[in-house]
């Protein structure tokens, strides 16, 4: 299933849910500031990526964090 490139490729040791997302940051000098997704069924352009929001957390295929040092 691992791929040269993209979302599920090589690199990619870990994989975070929303829930687990500040896991990701604990233990370091960052909080975040926002938390956003990006909503597609599809990792390419497809018709079917219309219908990513309207199916809740199913259509989200990345989720994008804003995080800044604390101070």
């Amino acid at each position: 299933m691992l791929e040269d490139v993209g979302i599920f490729d090589r690199t990619h040791l870990r994989w975070f849910a929303e829930a687990n997302l500040a896991e990701l940051f604990d233990g370091t000098e960052l909080k975040i500031r926002s938390v956003g997704r990006v909503r597609r069924l599809r990792p390419y352009p497809s018709r079917w990526n219309r219908l990513a929001p309207w199916i809740g957390d199913w259509g989200t295929f990345q989720f994008l964090v804003v995080a800044a040092r604390s101070s």
